[in-house]
């Protein structure tokens, strides 16, 4: 039993806007893919036969499943690698842990887990996948597009529609002239921004080469609550548990890292020891006292009133 198909590979093409990630690294005859297929199927094989089919049949589904098998199988590699008498889901008292393991001569149980977007997030991630097709589609000719979707409608947009509509946009653009050209599509509650960069004289996008050029993309979530919240879920689950425990988590969100000079949000730590509050201090006879960054302790960690005798902090000096 293995994790991909055996035939001859031959397309190099990248991941489609839509496809899933077991489809794209199942065909996928680029060279690093055919990397990570032999790596892959090298931990699938040091799984015990049993639960072989469970792990391959999440391991070849959608996205979901797909992360979560993903996750469990390098996570029971490291565990080979590093421990002894690693068991795949040990019963314990009822519990069933996604592995044990021996490491240092101390027995401990190990519980995967993968923070997921909310399903409303996936949706609108779907919908603009599907307007990314429809513009990789176009023929842009001597332009580079980019977009921005200013406003989401309640259901798909027309992207037939939206295609012609670009397209008839672009024929209407001078190459020649360097300006960032920008349109607004607007239809059924979606406004769709689309800017069209030209190239130098001589350069043009080659038939099935992207329209979309250079992509930024940036969004805010909750992502402290949702990763303390996935922690709290599984260690409410193991409290009985005679064995120490550790739950490895990963995830899927989108999230930005703010960083301003030396100050860093990381919603992991946040998600574990609580927001942060800056402390900074009002005596003018002492200038170049530090301001202090401290963690409130209402996270995974701790609580509002662990933080009356344990203080976590970062401090920056000015002079930094």
């Amino acid at each position: 039993m293995k994790l991909f198909d055996e035939f001859a590979r031959t397309d190099s093409t990248y991941k489609g806007r839509t496809e899933q990630d077991f489809a794209f690294l199942n065909r996928s005859a680029d060279p690093i893919y055919h990397s990570i297929r032999n790596v892959a199927e090298a931990w699938f094989s040091k799984l015990p036969e049993k639960k072989k089919g469970d792990m391959r049949g999440r391991f070849r589904g959608d996205n979901r499943p797909h992360w979560g098998a993903l996750f469990e199988l390098i996570t029971h590699g490291f565990l080979n690698a590093v421990g002894t008498d690693v068991t795949v889901e040990p019963s314990l008292n009822g519990l069933a842990p996604d592995f044990e393991a021996t490491i240092n001569g101390a027995r401990i149980l190990f519980e995967c887990t993968v923070v997921h977007p909310s399903d409303q997030e996936v949706s609108a991630d779907k919908r603009e996948a599907r307007i990314k097709a429809a513009i990789d589609t176009i023929n842009a000719g001597r332009f580079s597009l980019g977009w921005e979707c200013v406003d989401q409608g309640p259901k798909d947009p027309a992207t037939k529609d939206f295609k012609r509509d670009i397209e008839c946009w672009l024929t209407n653009l001078n190459p020649d002239n360097s300006n960032i050209n920008e349109y607004i599509w607007s239809h059924n509650g979606w406004r769709i921004k689309v800017g069209a960069l030209p190239f130098k004289p001589g350069i043009c996008k080659q038939k099935g080469e992207r329209a979309i050029g250079v992509e930024t993309t940036a969004s805010m979530v909750d992502a402290d609550y949702s990763i303390e919240n996935a922690l709290k879920k599984k260690s409410n689950k193991y409290k009985c548990a005679e064995l120490p425990y550790i739950i490895v988590l990963s995830h899927k969100l989108k999230h930005v890292n703010i960083v301003l000079t030396s100050i860093r949000k990381n919603s992991l730590i946040d998600a574990l020891f609580g927001q942060t509050e800056w402390i900074i201090p009002r005596d003018p006879s002492l200038p170049e006292a530090p301001a202090r960054e401290v963690h409130n302790f209402e996270g995974f960690f701790g609580s509002p009133e662990k933080r009356k005798t344990v203080v976590f902090q970062r401090s920056y000096s000015s002079a930094s």
